[in-house]
């Protein structure tokens, strides 16, 4: 399989960390073992995935859509592959992706599924779809709409098959302004909690369309009003433009490394830079910019330093931090714990 992917540095560095593990038609469900978790601990698994093993769009499309619908091809090794008038738009690559797990029961079954998250100690879970975000950019936008509905109203039953643990995301009209409000509330009133919406989003006749520009506005206020949040699938698409490429970023460097450092040695290091951060980001809102601190990505932090020429040894990179203007300058505070659920006086 793997054959049929380029490598890059990530894809590498995934290689590495999985080599030697079976392929999951071929693994078993994993007991929690004797890891004890804090009372009351809900465990939830942000990232599942659920495939589709009926012909539900041409069964439920509208009589005359239904020459027009997806066709469901399950081959010998279990694959789901979905068909627009005889052909699919999957690459080699990820059909054979796709056939390393869509064969197991509990990929698209509920029963089973259940079954294996209990054996692993899953107490809820979010689910994104399989093959579905090949109509993501459907080119015949009453097509792409209807799958849509469809997967929604499937994902709705399968939410009502197991209460409070499978929750699936919802996909609504993000192309046209004039519909998505009513799209939104239809996933609402299904009782979906959440809505994913592409990185690369496509409108009619194939136009790219950006969510950062003010015409998309309707989109964001739907889904405010609906309370409903946004989920991306991290590394679908990237893409340049308004909320595409940083214009700018700042690096800023600690002398000397924290690794084997005491918890106060750490803190001396550290003890001044949030105060610098809160300064920074006030003076960038200042002047119509904005920020944020990007800590995840200091994972790459060796080969940010040999790129940018920074002796790693002798500077921590505290962080990375995009500098940008600002589309718009209505910003709201962000949701906290009141302060009475979190503070204690004398002891903890």
């Amino acid at each position: 399989m793997t054959a049929n992917f380029r490598m890059n540095d990530t894809a590498e560095a995934y290689d590495g960390v999985i080599r030697g593990i079976a392929i999951p038609k071929d693994r078993a469900p994993q007991r929690r073992g004797n890891i004890q978790l804090p009372p009351n601990t809900t465990v939830v698994s942000v990232d599942n995935h659920w495939s589709i093993a009926t012909d539900i769009f041409f069964e439920r499309f509208p009589a005359h859509l239904k020459d027009r619908a997806p066709r469901l091809l399950i081959p010998e090794d279990g694959n789901h592959i979905w068909l627009v008038n005889g052909k699919t738009n999957l690459t080699q690559a990820v059909i054979n992706s796709l056939a390393t797990y869509e064969s197991i029961p509990g990929c698209y079954s509920i029963e089973p599924r259940l079954r294996h998250l209990d054996i692993e100690g899953i107490d809820k879970e979010i689910n994104f779809p399989n093959g579905v975000p090949e109509f993501y950019g459907h080119p015949d936008l009453e097509v792409r709409e209807w799958i849509f509905r469809i997967y929604n109203l499937h994902m709705a039953e399968m939410q009502a098959a197991a209460p409070g643990r499978f929750y699936g995301t919802g996909l609504i009209n993000f192309w046209d302004m004039a519909r998505v409000r009513e799209s939104v509330a239809e996933v609402k009133t299904l009782g979906l909690k959440t809505v994913i919406i592409p990185q690369n989003p496509k409108g009619a006749n194939g136009a790219p369309l950006n969510y950062c520009l003010r015409e998309m506005d309707p989109l964001w206020q739907a889904l405010e009003e609906a309370d409903l949040p946004v989920c991306f699938h991290v590394g679908e698409f990237f893409k340049d433009g308004p909320g595409g490429k940083v214009p700018a970023m700042l690096i800023p460097l600690m002398p000397g490394r924290p690794e084997g450092k005491s918890v106060p040695e750490q803190g001396a290091m550290w003890g001044s830079i949030i105060q610098a951060t809160w300064s920074f980001f006030l003076a960038l809102r200042e002047r119509g910019l904005g920020s944020v601190w990007m800590s995840a990505g200091i994972r790459r932090e060796r080969e940010v330093a040999e790129l940018l020429g920074i002796p790693f040894d002798e500077y921590t990179q505290i962080g990375w931090f995009p500098i940008a203007y600002t589309i718009g300058t209505d910003f709201k505070k962000a949701w906290r714990k009141p302060v009475s659920e979190v503070r204690s006086f004398n002891k903890f």
